[in-house]
């Protein structure tokens, strides 16, 4: 049923995508046949979701209902066969020798070459066509990885975040709001033991979008695969962090704001603990960090005590620092900005267990693609690469993360 649904999505999107043509090309008729051909997709799509909202109404009595459940639907068996494929394909030797061979000849995904056979079915496996055409050769696993790897030298707020990697564009997932905090009942023997609390979930819906970005490559170091993956994934992984970054930022942003005062020192370091002990539930309160910028980094480095002790305390691993034992972490400030209410700028400071507050959907699969003839390629003589990614963040639990803020000595 699921995979129904995503069909149905997927034909949408290339209708509208007809539609916005025909309105480009002034033809009113094919604008109406593809119009009238969304809204019938649309009642079809509607009636599925209703279909599988009322079936989802009594999931949480099942026992094998887990916290956050992947997608159970009759096709599960196939996707994982289906991902296995596509793994041992692009993690293949040959794989590697032909996406290079076919990035320095400029070979489009769009029109199928015999001469690389991996590449096509590839992107078969990954979505196929139009995904596939649309969206370039999916990058070797050596690329994916160098990414990940300069990625850690980096302020990669996903590193603090529920991250999970799915194969589908669009999907949901249940996750459950509320854990039973009641007792157990005392039974006598050969009595009748009551039904227990049913957990409740709610429904995350999510809707990876794609991400791009290209960048001027010269014929000779085209001809070096080595050192332009190098060169590529050293470009590419500060756009994918930012990327990732504004995602997540975009969620902590939309929270309530309220300041942290303080006549002193003390007031303000009893103000954050308070956060701490009363604002977050216990067990967010135990796994929450500090998320703040420069600015608040440095105001929270010179709270002190009457006796002159920093209230920051460096970790026994001395790369990062704590106060009342929550790790704090902070990036740029042109990263994480200020906060401004009215005439006043406040370092911010999100304070909770940022992996309960989001989600991070990753669709499967970094994708390239290469010309020579569009863009400025033709006129500087060289290649145009163009390197996209697919990903969605949504809120899961807002009550996890609070947003503060403490102003600041300029």
């Amino acid at each position: 049923m699921h995979r129904k649904l995503l069909e149905l999505k997927n034909k949408r999107d290339l209708l509208i995508k007809d539609a916005e043509s025909a309105i480009e090309a002034g033809n009113g008729d094919a604008y109406d046949k593809a119009m009238k051909d969304v809204n019938d997709l649309n009642g079809e799509i509607e009636r599925i979701n209703k279909l599988l909202d009322e079936k989802d109404r009594f999931a949480g009595a099942s026992s094998k209902a887990p916290q956050m459940t992947a997608l159970e639907d009759d096709g599960e068996a196939e996707d994982h066969s289906r991902a296995k494929q596509l793994k041992d394909l692009i993690g293949s030797k040959s794989y590697k020798t032909q996406f290079f061979k076919a990035l320095s000849e400029g070979i489009s995904p769009k029109r199928f070459n015999a001469q690389y056979p991996d590449l096509y079915k590839a992107m078969t496996l990954s979505g196929g066509d139009p995904v596939g055409s649309d969206g370039g050769f999916l990058v070797p696993p050596d690329f994916e990885t160098r990414v990940i790897e300069l990625a850690k030298e980096m302020v990669d707020l996903s590193a603090y975040v529920h991250v999970e990697s799915v194969t589908s564009p669009i999907g949901w997932r249940n996750v459950e709001t509320s854990a039973a905090r009641t007792r157990m009942n005392a039974v006598g023997e050969g009595s009748k033991i009551p039904l227990g609390d049913t957990p409740k979930f709610k429904r995350i819906d999510f809707s990876c979008k794609t991400y791009a970005d290209r960048i001027a490559v010269s014929g000779e170091l085209m001809e070096n695969a080595d050192g332009l993956m190098e060169y590529l994934a050293a470009w590419f992984a500060k756009k994918y962090v930012a990327t990732k970054n504004a995602l997540i930022l975009e969620k902590l942003s939309a929270l309530e704001f309220k300041a942290i005062e303080g006549a002193d020192d003390a007031e303000k370091v009893k103000a954050i603990k308070a956060v701490f002990n009363k604002s977050l539930r216990t067990a967010v309160s135990k796994k929450a960090i500090v998320l703040t910028n420069q600015n608040g980094y440095d105001e929270l480095d010179n709270l002190n005590d009457l006796n002159g002790r920093p209230y920051l305390k460096p970790d026994i691993s001395g790369d990062f620092d704590r106060i009342k034992g929550r790790q704090v972490v902070y990036g740029d400030n042109d990263i994480i900005e200020d906060i401004s209410e009215g005439d006043v700028t406040y370092a911010p400071m999100y304070i909770g267990d940022l992996a309960s507050f989001v989600s991070l959907f990753v669709r499967n699969g970094m994708r390239m693609d290469v010309t020579n003839v569009g863009g400025e390629a033709w006129e500087n003589g060289g290649y145009e690469i163009r390197v996209m990614c697919s990903m969605d963040c949504q809120q899961v639990d807002e009550t996890a993360v609070v947003k503060r803020g403490m102003t600041y000595a300029a």
